[in-house]
């Protein structure tokens, strides 16, 4: 059985997270167990570790993305 930590925003509501889990039972497969970590830093979105596996699709990290790459134009 395959565990991932799902990382989010303590406003996520129980539904977008149990459809959060079923999406990535879809990838992961459906033996799949989730440990929800509530994190005041996350804004928005999550962040996944499952199977040595990371995705960042929180906000901050986002913004942080697009700060780069503006400053990278402008350099």
């Amino acid at each position: 059985m395959k565990k991932c930590i799902l990382t989010v925003a303590p406003s996520m509501t129980d539904e977008t997270y149990s459809l959060l889990c079923e999406k990535a039972r879809g990838k992961f497969g459906d033996e799949t167990q989730f440990v929800r970590k509530n994190d005041g830093g996350v804004i928005a979105g999550f962040i996944m570790e499952c199977g040595g596996e990371v995705t960042d699709l929180s906000v901050g990290t986002q913004l942080k993305l697009l700060k780069a790459q503006l400053q990278k134009r402008e350099g």
